[in-house]
C-alpha cells in the first residue's frame, strides 16, 4: 500500500487524478449550470499539462467584456 502512496505523490499523477476526478464529478452533476463550470474547471485542470494560462485568458475576456458593457470605470477594469 505504501508504494501505491507514494506514487500518488509524483505530481504528475496527482494532477491527473484531480482531473479525472473533476471530469467525474462533471459527468455526474444534473444541473446545466453547474455542469457547464466543472466542465470549464476540468477543462482548466487539463490544460494545465500544456501550459496554457487558460485562468489568466478567461479573466482577460471577462475584463474585455466588462469594458464592452461600461459597467465599470474603464480605468479599473484595464489595471485588473
Amino acid at each position: 500500500m505504501e508504494i501505491l502512496q507514494l506514487w500518488l505523490k509524483i505530481p504528475i499523477l496527482t494532477q491527473g487524478s484531480e482531473t479525472a476526478k473533476k471530469f467525474v464529478r462533471y459527468r455526474n452533476l444534473k444541473d446545466p449550470v453547474k455542469k457547464q463550470e466543472a466542465l470549464y474547471a476540468a477543462l482548466a485542470e487539463a490544460s494545465q499539462f500544456t501550459g496554457l494560462p487558460v485562468n489568466n485568458v478567461r479573466k482577460i475576456f471577462k475584463n474585455m467584456d466588462e469594458l464592452i458593457d461600461g459597467g465599470e470605470d474603464p480605468a479599473k477594469v484595464i489595471l485588473r
